[in-house]
């Protein structure tokens, strides 16, 4: 008979033994339909002699274990066996006719492992005797991969189940017990499992927030999920706030039969919140209430139909002076000592708050009572003095008060009356203090409005510049110009600088302000020379704070370099008192303006502290003649007295001079007479817009209303 097809896959095999012996076991199996199996069956099937050598295997073998028919040829146990003591275990028992079922790793021909599961069924002849093992050896890599993966999956969620702080649980709705209780439940609640099959969850919450808890339920059952903050009472009667998340679970039919939820202990996180709320709207140093709970009170009361309260705005006065002398350690120790004192004399129902720095709010909600008599009670608990450190300091106290009566207006209404009777109250000599009312004049009010809007003023682009020409006294060319501040305010329209400039000094601005104008000036001359127009020197009045602060310099460098301006252009005006306090620093600053080519302007001179050794002493450029000189002309001889030295030493001095308020004709002939230089003033133009002074810069000379006499043609 010829040798089927099934054994002939190996046609190298010398083994004619297993060819005889098998033969006849085959006879009665359909040929092709075996072959068929054998050689697309996925799984590795083959067989081996009683040697343990491989003499048929079928195309899996070689898929599965990378190796070729060479290598498979060589030995099996060579290739194929990874556990030998394991292999030769079985493969023994097989040959004594018992079938063999084992896991074990085969390596493969690219040095990974590869698990598998393998049977060895023996093979009889006709003597029963066993000639060669079937044997079949399934792929269990991505099973068993799969499986480590599943338990690793299952040792992860055990391990979060019964780790996690976190409580995981899980009710069924129609019995209302509780059939997943993790140890995260107990945990948060201090109670366990058992509990809550007895008990419900409904029991621990707290009663403020019972009703806001089962308001929250009936959104369940429309299919809404819960995300909800409340308190419970721990097993040991402690608070704790907790976050529920749950989550409802309908049937096909829509009926609710389970909710799933997760809880966490947020306690501390409360707590966090509480410091963080405390901190913003209560005073580090004092530990009273801030100025936002103080202003957003105030809004409250007067978005009320009906609320009647008072306010009373308390300064120490000279708080700064007490600061700059004993340092601000004994500062913040006598605003603390302050604010004890004060609450001392207050009732609870009183809202008590440092505002900022040295000043301090008190909301009276009870009008019953008298308000002069507890500011004055105020006033007069300042006569103890207060023990700082082994010091004793004395101080005093100024009181603005506002009284708002039903719809009287807005907070901000409220809090800028109160600030206006606090500023008379410091005007009428401190240690005072004043009501706001009908009677009290309403220039405060206005005053304090301004200095409130000019900090939003110059980032709303509300500041301008104009521009009064200086002329030559003779010829009325155009040599110079002053450049001017203006406010155009939102509501109040254009604001002279007499208004605003003294607010500017006392809190601080004016070194915004003269940054800002400098800052123009460079723009403004740039913009003229790229327009080809004939510059001119333009001069910017700035305040002792600006021209002292220590950066001037760098800044004037920067805006030369960052507007290409020749430095020739700028002319700086400074007064008497500013020479006058601080010689050496003013010195040193004017003596490095003079190496950078900016010029320096003595503005008023004769109206302060006039010495004519300052015009020895300092590198100043120009002399400006004040106007209350100037509006004498013709009326006071002293005053004609003193411009004419002026003029004369200056000259003397290779000085220019510059007269300011020019108007008349009578005023222009006598300045001409003495040989002034340059004229400012209306008799020849007034403060104008940067485009009206461009025309002027065109023509390059200004014409008088009337011309003088003496003017050159």
């Amino acid at each position: 008979m010829e040798r089927p097809k099934f054994f002939n896959h190996n046609k190298e095999s010398d083994n004619r033994s297993t060819q005889s012996t098998t033969s006849d076991i085959i006879d009665s199996i359909h040929y092709d339909y075996f072959n068929s199996l054998y050689d697309h069956h996925p799984d590795a099937v083959f067989t081996l002699d009683a040697f343990g050598n491989m003499t048929n295997y079928n195309k899996s073998v070689k898929k599965i274990f990378g190796y070729d028919d060479h290598e498979l040829a060589l030995s099996f146990n060579r290739y194929l066996i990874f556990g030998k003591e394991q292999w030769l275990t079985h493969f023994q028992g097989t040959l004594q006719g018992v079938t063999q079922n084992f896991k074990t790793k085969v390596p493969h021909k690219n040095g990974s492992l590869i698990d598998v599961d393998i049977i060895y069924i023996p093979i009889f002849n006709q003597e029963k005797a066993v000639i060669g093992i079937y044997g079949f050896a399934k792929d269990m890599t991505n099973y068993v991969q799969s499986q480590k993966e599943l338990t690793e999956s299952e040792h992860r969620f055990k391990n979060v189940y019964t780790n996690l702080e976190a409580g995981i649980w899980s009710q069924e709705m129609e019995e209302k017990n509780y059939t997943l209780i993790s140890p995260g439940v107990k945990h948060i609640t201090g109670y366990s499992s058992s509990y809550f099959q007895k008990g419900s969850w409904i029991s621990m919450i707290h009663p403020e927030d019972l009703a806001t808890y089962k308001n929250q339920q009936q959104k369940l059952w429309q299919g809404e999920k819960l995300y909800h903050q409340y308190r419970i009472h721990h097993a040991s009667g402690e608070v704790r706030w907790i976050l529920d998340q749950t989550i409802p679970v309908f049937d096909a039919n829509g009926k609710l039969i389970r909710l799933d939820g997760i809880i966490s202990n947020i306690t501390e996180l409360k707590e966090y919140e509480d410091k963080i709320k405390h901190l913003a709207y209560h005073d580090h140093l004092t530990g009273l209430p801030n100025s936002r709970m103080f202003t957003d009170k105030i809004e409250e009361l007067t978005n009320e139909e009906s609320s009647s309260f008072a306010i009373l705005l308390i300064n120490i006065d000279r708080f700064k002076n007490i600061n700059e002398t004993l340092g601000r350690g004994m500062g913040d120790a006598l605003l603390k000592s302050f604010s004890n004192r004060m609450k001392q004399i207050l009732n609870n129902g009183a809202l008590y708050t440092r505002l900022g720095g040295d000043e301090f709010g008190i909301l009276i909600l009870d009008l019953t009572e008298d308000i002069k008599l507890l500011a004055q009670k105020m006033i007069d608990q300042m006569k103890k003095p207060f023990i700082i450190n082994d010091f004793e300091i004395h101080m005093t106290i100024s009181i603005g008060i506002s009284l708002s009566q039903s719809n009287t207006g807005t907070a901000e209404d409220v809090i800028k009356s109160a600030h206006a009777a606090l500023s008379r109250a410091k005007e009428m000599g401190k240690n005072h203090f004043q009501i706001f009312g009908s009677r009290l004049d309403q220039s405060y009010m206005t005053r304090y409005t301004l200095e409130n809007d000019l900090y939003k003023a110059i980032y709303n682009e509300e500041l301008f510049l104009v521009f009064q020409p200086r002329v030559d006294s003779m010829t009325g060319t155009i040599l110079g110009a002053e450049a001017l501040i203006r406010w155009n305010h939102p509501q109040l329209g254009t604001i002279s600088p007499s208004e605003f400039i003294p607010l500017a000094e006392e809190n601080g601005l004016i070194i915004d302000i003269g940054d800002w104008v400098l800052k123009e000036v460079c723009k403004y001359i740039k913009l003229w020379n790229e327009q080809n127009l004939p510059i001119v020197p333009i001069s910017i009045n700035l305040s002792a704070q600006r021209f002292l602060k220590n950066d001037l310099i760098t800044l004037i460098k920067n805006l030369l370099k960052e507007y290409k301006t020749d430095p020739t252009f700028i002319e700086l005006e400074l007064t008497e008192s500013t020479l006058l306090l601080h010689e050496e620093m003013v010195n040193d600053i004017l003596r490095t303006l003079k190496e950078l080519g900016v010029k320096v302007a003595l503005d008023d001179f004769g109206t302060g502290y006039s010495s004519m050794s300052y015009l020895k002493k300092y590198p100043i450029d120009i002399i400006k003649i004040d106007q209350s000189f100037t509006q004498n002309i013709g009326n006071s001889q002293s005053d004609e007295i003193i411009i004419q030295s002026i003029i004369f030493l200056a000259r003397g001095l290779n000085k220019r001079v510059i007269a300011e308020g020019v108007e008349t004709d009578e005023q222009l002939i006598f300045l001409q007479q003495q040989g002034c230089d340059e004229i400012q003033g209306y008799y020849f133009a007034k403060p104008v817009s940067d485009k009206e002074f461009q025309l002027f810069l065109a023509k390059r000379a200004i014409q008088p209303w009337k011309e003088s006499p003496l003017c050159t043609k």
